[in-house]
This record gives C-alpha cells, sequence and structure tokens, in this order.
C-alpha cells in the first residue's frame, strides 16, 4: 500500500517574476488592452456610419422619386442641375 504523504511534506517553493520581467510583461498585456479597446472603437464608429449610409441612401431615393415624379425619367447633371432626356427617348 502506498504511503499517503502528510502536508508537511510538501515544500512550498515560491517563484516571481524580477521585478523588470514583471514591468514587462504588464506594459506589454497593457499594451495589448488598449489597442483592443481602440479596435472596440473603430468598429463602433464604423457601426454608426454604416448606419449613417444606409439613412443617406434612403434620403436620395426618396429625392429621385419625387423628381421622377415631377420630371419623368430624365437624367440630371449633379454639378449643373441640367436635366436632359435619356439617350433611348431621343431616338423616338
Amino acid at each position: 500500500m502506498k504511503k499517503v504523504k502528510e502536508y508537511t511534506e510538501f515544500t512550498a517553493v515560491k517563484k516571481s517574476l524580477s521585478e523588470t520581467e514583471l514591468k514587462e510583461l504588464q506594459t506589454a498585456v497593457n499594451s495589448v488592452s488598449e489597442v483592443q479597446m481602440q479596435i472596440g472603437g473603430i468598429e463602433a464608429h464604423k457601426a454608426k456610419l454604416i448606419a449613417d449610409i444606409l439613412l443617406l441612401n434612403k434620403e436620395v431615393e426618396s429625392t429621385q422619386k419625387i423628381l421622377a415624379a415631377k420630371y419623368g425619367d430624365v437624367n440630371i447633371n449633379l454639378t449643373t442641375g441640367e436635366i436632359t432626356e435619356h439617350a433611348a427617348d431621343k431616338k423616338d
């Protein structure tokens, strides 16, 4: 039968990093955490911009429908505002 070791037979070995090693490790871990937080902030900003562009696209579509109802199916020069008929419409 195996002898069961008593608690007093175990030796407690206390190991620890040197102060320099600990500081280097803490600095590295803190740097990773900071970058992860920055990425999170960027992702949150990205999500807001995506939501904004979806709303803006709806506004453009709405404006296009209003203008199509008023002027018909035409080309509009976004620089000058000039309205021209589609090339296919001119052949008729």
